[in-house]
C-alpha cells in the first residue's frame, strides 16, 4: 500500500502539552501490487487548553472510513475495531463495533464474533491534574464516546459511552498510563469496568 499523511503540531511541548493542538490526516491506497485492494481515510485532531492550578483540558476526535476499490472484500484486519486505551476506554480492546452472534445447534446465542466496521468515529474529553511536577505524575478524568459501523449504516447512529480516571507517570522508562474505564451502558456479555496499563506515548 501507499500512504500519504499530513501532520500539524502547534503544541507548546510535544511530550507533555498544555496548549495548542495536533492534527493528522492520512490516506492509504492498497492495490498497486499484491492481493489486497482497499482505500482508507483517517482524520483526527487533539487540542489542549490550560486552566487554573496548571490543570489542562484536552479534547480529541477521530473519524475514519475504509472502502473497496474493486469487487473484492475489504480485509478484516483493515476494518475498524474500537475499544481499549487508544480509542474508547471502559471496553475491551477491539470489542466496540459491528458483531455477529455465535449460535449453537439449538439456535441459542453463545457469544459474539466482532467483524469490524467500514466507518468509525470516537471522541475523548480529558481533564489532566498535576499531582507531582518533580515526579512527572498526573491524574486524569475522562469521558469517551464513539462506535464503528458497517458501510450501509450512518455515522453516529448508535454511540457507546464510558467515563473513568487514572494516573499518568513520565517515568525514566517512558510515559506510563494506568487507567480505569466505566462502561456507562453495558450490553449483554460486556464488562462494566475495564482497567488498562500501557507504556509508550503520552497521548
Amino acid at each position: 500500500s501507499l500512504t500519504a499523511a499530513i501532520n500539524r503540531n502547534s503544541t507548546d511541548y510535544y511530550q507533555d502539552p498544555s496548549s495548542g493542538g495536533v492534527s493528522k490526516f492520512t490516506y492509504e491506497y492498497a492495490g498497486l501490487g499484491g492481493t489486497e485492494h482497499f482505500a482508507k481515510v483517517v482524520g483526527s485532531h487533539r487540542h489542549f487548553w490550560p486552566l487554573f492550578w496548571d490543570t489542562v483540558i484536552s479534547l480529541h476526535g477521530q473519524i475514519g472510513y475504509v472502502y473497496k476499490t474493486t469487487d473484492e472484500s475489504i480485509p478484516i484486519d483493515e476494518k475498524f475495531f474500537l475499544g481499549g486505551l487508544r480509542s474508547i476506554r471502559g471496553f475491551d480492546t477491539r470489542e466496540v463495533g459491528p458483531k455477529e452472534p455465535d449460535l449453537n445447534d439449538a439456535g441459542e446465542i453463545t457469544g459474539y464474533t466482532f467483524i469490524g466496521g467500514e466507518k468509525s468515529a470516537f471522541f475523548n474529553l480529558e481533564y489532566l491534574i498535576p499531582l507531582s511536577k518533580s515526579l512527572g505524575l498526573k491524574g486524569v478524568i475522562f469521558f469517551d464516546a464513539g462506535n464503528a459501523w458497517l458501510d450501509e449504516e450512518d455515522y453516529f447512529q448508535e454511540m457507546r459511552y464510558s467515563a473513568g480516571g487514572g494516573i499518568r507517570w513520565f517515568s525514566p522508562l517512558g510515559p506510563l498510563r494506568f487507567e480505569w474505564g466505566y462502561n456507562l451502558d453495558p450490553k449483554e456479555s460486556e464488562r462494566r469496568t475495564v482497567f488498562e496499563f500501557s507504556i509508550g506515548t503520552a497521548f
